[in-house]
């Protein structure tokens, strides 16, 4: 089977292409796995007045190993992070440790169907991947490219270079050529390894590898289509609030968007870790969006927050101070929200 054919995308009204079908960058990364292209509902591709869309809500959100089952745990779960994307109503949403296709298919069921899933597998074991949720109310086109087959060298030899995939959409509106945005998502290696395998300088060289590797693409990207506009994002797996954190990022241009609008540093944590169950808490913010030069020059950046939690009857939790605390929260982590001007990117 091939692996385009594991990627979900089951919503009523939508088109499909194969993967021959498609343009854009498929010729760019044709050795680094499907393309798709999605048509959403309000797309005319015929229309000769441009569709211009306004605001764009984009959310990213690291689940805690989502995985849809018969726990009852699972459903307070699910209902406070259905609730969470209710409120905020993003348009485009990245989720982060997805186990399966019917998990995120499942959270599109909860939220009325309202929004296109679609998740690639990608080469972790612990099958912990990323999804994208998208408003199909937007009248927009996507083309999505999956990265997963990228490899790097390790110890003499071979291995994915992405251990979650890296996502890359291009957002077409009617009537443009050109995408209006391309946004990557992606979940760097974390500051642990389940097999014990690698000593811990090489956890920050694999990231160090996959930040590289997600600026070469989002060049070639920029050569191949030239969007009005480019972003990375995701679960990074480091604080984005340090100076010393993503620099090959900030060297390309790329600025974190909770920096850009000066957002207090205690008010950019979307996670609290600890060591050891009964140790402080950590907050740092590994959940970051940074955003390429021409959209910071534009201001197209309009806003951007971390969401406060609630509990199921709608009360906002308050900050995590231990471990126990924790466990009241959907994840370990929160959203983040950003907010774009689309109508300032030509």
């Amino acid at each position: 089977m091939p692996l385009f054919a594991l990627i979900a995308c089951a919503g009523l009204g939508t088109t499909v292409r194969e993967p021959a079908e498609v343009r854009s960058c498929e010729r760019i990364f044709e050795t680094t796995g499907p393309s798709l292209r999605i048509a959403l509902p309000g797309f005319s591709p015929s229309s000769l007045q441009k569709k211009k869309l306004g605001y764009l809500r984009i959310a990213q959100y690291s689940l805690r190993q989502y995985h849809v089952d018969e726990r009852p745990e699972t459903e307070r779960i699910t209902s406070q992070i259905v609730e969470t994307i209710q409120r905020e109503r993003p348009d485009i949403l990245f989720l982060s440790e997805v186990k399966t296709e019917e998990s995120a298919r499942y959270l599109a069921y909860r939220l009325d169907n309202q929004f296109e899933p679609v998740l690639v597998r990608g080469n972790d074991e612990s099958a912990i991947d990323v999804a994208v949720l998208i408003r199909k109310s937007l009248t927009i086109e996507v083309d999505i490219q999956s990265h997963r087959a990228l490899t790097h060298e390790l110890d003499g030899g071979k291995v994915p270079l992405f251990s979650r995939d890296l996502i890359l959409l291009s957002l077409r509106v009617s009537g443009d050529v050109r995408p209006v945005l391309s946004i990557a998502d992606s979940h760097f290696k974390a500051d642990l390894s389940a097999r014990g395998d690698l000593p811990e300088r090489r956890f920050r060289e694999k990231r160090e590898a996959q930040e590289l590797a997600s600026i070469e693409i989002l060049e070639a990207n920029k050569n191949a289509v030239r969007p009005r506009g480019s972003i990375m994002m995701g679960d990074l797996n480091a604080d984005a609030r340090l100076t010393s954190e993503f620099l090959h990022l900030k060297n390309a241009g790329y600025r974190e968007a909770l920096d850009v609008l000066g957002i207090p540093m205690n008010k950019r944590v979307t996670h609290t870790g600890f060591s050891m169950k009964n140790s402080e808490p950590r907050g740092r913010q590994p959940d970051a969006v940074f955003l390429s030069q021409e959209i910071v020059m534009s201001n197209a950046l309009v806003a951007g927050y971390v969401v406060t939690d609630r509990d199921r009857n709608g009360n906002n939790l308050p900050a995590v101070k231990n471990f126990q605390q924790r466990a009241e929260h959907a994840s370990d982590h929160k959203m983040l929200i950003v907010e774009v001007d689309l109508r300032k990117l030509r």
